[in-house]
């Protein structure tokens, strides 16, 4: 899976299910709640998968053994979506300000 994600991204958490005990080792996400990426992790798993992870500025796990080796606990991009930046606009409003006109041939 590729990762379109950037250091300095923000994210929101969309799954924070987190199975066999894994929120009991490390602090983890919570759903709905916006994170910003404070660094990328890709390496080799002990499966040969080579994986992805994300590490988070709001999030700080101790460096510890992994099958995988040494370092912090990571989470998968597929947890996360990169929150949307709307344009906010007050032309609405400024609109609803205005007047009605009638139509000249009513």
């Amino acid at each position: 899976m590729t990762c379109n994600f950037q250091v300095g991204m923000k994210v929101v958490c969309v799954d924070d299910k987190f199975s066999g005990g894994w929120d009991r080792i490390v602090k983890t996400p919570v759903k709905g709640k916006v994170y910003t990426i404070r660094q990328l992790l890709t390496f080799k798993a002990c499966t040969g998968q080579v994986v992805t992870t994300v590490l988070l500025e709001e999030i700080v796990n101790p460096v510890r053994q992994w099958d995988s080796g040494l370092m912090e606990a990571g989470f998968v991009p597929r947890r996360f979506r990169p929150v949307v930046q709307r344009k906010t606009s007050i032309e609405i409003f400024k609109d609803m300000l205005n007047p009605v006109r009638e139509r000249a041939d009513a």
